[in-house]
């Protein structure tokens, strides 16, 4: 692709913003790529977002919550997986 041609990927145009978000403890971070929220079911429609991460991230362990999100996913999309999926599950420890 000639230099001129080139676009960023989505999310850093204009420019990205730094943002500060002080995380309690028991709170969750969730990063995931496109692949989680573009990958459709046989009937077409992408996975109910918002519910399914707040049901399976409110598993009692880092371990049991990102295995819910796996499984929920995968019983989604059933065998027609198209695309890549990393999802990457975060929670502030206490300090010693």
């Amino acid at each position: 692709m000639a230099p001129e041609n080139y676009v960023p990927p989505l999310g850093l145009q204009p420019h990205p913003i730094r943002q500060d978000i002080a995380l309690k403890p028991g709170d969750r971070l969730l990063f995931y790529t496109d692949g989680l929220i573009e990958t459709r079911n046989r009937a077409g429609r992408c996975l109910d977002l918002d519910h399914h991460v707040a049901t399976a991230l409110a598993a009692p362990d880092l371990n049991a919550a990102i295995g819910s999100m796996v499984r929920r996913f995968l019983d989604h999309v059933g065998a027609g997986l198209a695309d890549d999926v990393l999802l990457v599950l975060c929670q502030p420890v206490d300090r010693v």
